[in-house]
């Protein structure tokens, strides 16, 4: 696959203190606000495109992509996921100013209007990680609580304990990036090893809605 720029061009453009248009206008001319959409622009366009072309691969039906800006404020990441049904486990991609990941998680936002709490996916997850874990280079894994910054360090698979508190598990690689790392290859893989757990996952909270 075909990337536009450097892939460890993506992470630069997140190397910044200020977030915020309210502020940035206070800060910077006018051009050179303009010249940072412009900058966010191209490198959320090139995020997309890869995103898009690792989609049709996985053929898994519409991708949801966070847009560059939420209106008030430029994004301090990149995200995408994807998702089965209506329920609020997903499998997200995000790109951070120091890493690419891929993981399962449980998404808070608007949960009220899809299937699922918190609890049943955390105990969902404990119950099919031991197992799933032995179909997967675990070593590659790691797993961190939705409540940590995605900038702290994550702990390995390999050394963690059950918790109740609701995880995040995945993939990450740190910048910069080998020269040879293919995006597409790497995004998709990880989605395909992780597709039976989130499956596994999904499962378990619709019997336990039920009960």
């Amino acid at each position: 696959m075909r990337i536009a720029m450097n892939i460890n061009e993506w992470p630069k453009i997140f190397q910044r203190e200020t977030f915020s248009f309210k502020v940035l206008k206070q800060q910077l001319s006018e051009s050179e606000v303009e010249a940072i959409k412009v900058d966010y622009k191209l490198i959320w366009n090139d995020w997309k495109s890869a995103n898009l072309q690792t989609a049709a691969k996985l053929d898994l039906g519409k991708l949801k992509i966070e847009s560059w800006t939420n209106g008030w404020k430029i994004r301090d990441h990149f995200w995408t996921c994807y998702r089965i049904g209506d329920v609020n486990p997903c499998i997200g991609v995000l790109v951070n100013r120091q890493q690419l990941q891929v993981y399962l998680m449980f998404q808070n936002y608007k949960s009220e209007t899809r299937l699922g709490t918190s609890t049943q996916y955390q105990s969902a997850v404990n119950q099919k990680l031991a197992n799933w874990q032995r179909t997967v280079n675990s070593t590659e894994y790691y797993v961190w609580p939705a409540s940590q910054s995605e900038l702290e360090p994550h702990q390995r698979l390999d050394q963690y304990q059950a918790s109740d508190e609701p995880v995040m598990l995945g993939k990450v690689w740190y910048f910069p990036l080998a020269e040879e790392f293919n995006f597409e290859q790497e995004v998709s893989k990880a989605v395909s090893e992780l597709l039976p757990l989130y499956r596994e996952v999904i499962g378990s909270m619709e019997v336990a809605a039920d009960e």
